[in-house]
């Protein structure tokens, strides 16, 4: 942590429990006792339960070895819990004095820690009384289970938007703009799943270019998990294939997009998960979904006949009970009409 001087680890610590038998008033407890505690064992040392900082050596011990490779927490865990912790681990790896516990090896019992900084919600510390604490089950779960419905890719998008070492400031409109980013994304493995079933001939329009981005954003991921450089990196083969027509996405470029797009979901997560999948959903929301497909499309060919007998009056009215009825975004281009379900965050 950087605490070196005693002064120093005297007043970054919080308030020390006077013990005459302590040697020193800042050393931590390894065995608590405390007659209203809720969990008590017995021990070489009396009826008690294991102080704090012990508890995570000895799980990190059990779980993962004496030494492993990385260790993560939140930068208020930095002093004194992970300090106490380094201790610990330390001592134990040195307490036989004869190598058997691993303490020959010449390196630290955990190589890497990865500290996290602190989470805001609105430009706000995230509070219960505040109104603003939620959990991921609180924004995935669908709304008739108590959700919010919010894609957990999207969710997952807007969390790596921002460098672990770094401040984040979790809004609405990030995830928002997460959630578009996602359905670009899966859009476009749609897109190159139709031209590999087509599978028409011709050169590679994409490939090469393809590999350069992916190379772009497994270097950002390496470089101290730069994400917002990864995301921002990873996108710019969406775009790329964004610009191509249909004849340049023949199978050629389509078996590349395809290859990108699975070692970028291997890496980032953010293209699909195990629920994209076409067997994923059950047979109830399939047909529930399909049956408000019919709905939207029926009252989108009412609208276009509308607009062609000149009843622009009717054309508008159907045009708002989609976007402020059924939440549904409206789309008109050149090649007709499209419609897709409304972000709702």
């Amino acid at each position: 942590s950087g605490n070196e001087e005693a002064q120093q680890l005297q007043a970054a610590g919080r308030d020390t429990v006077s013990d005459p038998e302590k040697r020193d008033p800042r050393d931590f407890a390894l065995w608590k006792k405390d007659p209203d505690h809720l969990m008590q064992w017995h021990s070489p040392w009396g009826w008690g339960f294991p102080g704090w900082h012990i508890e995570c050596s000895v799980m990190g011990r059990a779980y993962l070895g004496e030494t492993f490779d990385l260790h993560t927490g939140g930068e208020d865990l930095i002093f004194p819990h992970h300090e106490c912790e380094v201790a610990q681990n330390e001592s134990l790896r040195s307490g036989t004095g004869d190598g058997s516990d691993d303490g020959g090896s010449g390196g630290p019992a955990i190589s890497h820690w990865a500290h996290t900084r602190f989470l805001q919600v609105e430009g706000e510390k995230m509070s219960k009384s505040e109104g603003n604490f939620f959990t991921v089950r609180d924004l995935a779960l669908p709304e008739s289970e108590g959700g919010e419905g919010i894609d957990p890719l999207a969710l997952r998008l807007t969390l790596m938007s921002g460098q672990y070492r770094k401040p984040f400031n979790f809004t609405r409109k990030t995830l928002r703009d997460s959630t578009r980013t996602v359905r670009r994304y899966r859009a476009m493995r749609d897109r190159v799943d139709g031209a590999l079933d087509e599978d028409t001939s011709g050169d590679d329009h994409a490939g090469d270019e393809l590999a350069d981005i992916y190379d772009r954003t497994l270097a950002a991921m390496c470089d101290d998990l730069n994400t917002p450089a990864a995301l921002a990196a990873a996108y710019e083969g969406v775009k790329l294939l964004g610009r191509l027509d249909d004849d340049a996405l023949n199978g050629a470029t389509a078996r590349s997009a395809m290859d990108w797009l699975e070692r970028t979901n291997a890496l980032l997560g953010i293209v699909w998960n195990d629920t994209d999948a076409p067997d994923a959903s059950s047979e109830e929301e399939a047909d529930t979904d399909d049956a408000f497909a019919r709905q939207v499309e029926a009252l989108l060919d009412e609208r276009a006949a509308a607009r062609e007998n000149g009843d622009y009056d009717r054309a508008d009215a159907l045009r708002d009970r989609l976007e402020n009825e059924m939440d549904v975004e409206v789309m008109d281009g050149p090649d007709g009409t499209d419609w897709r379900r409304k972000v709702k965050v």
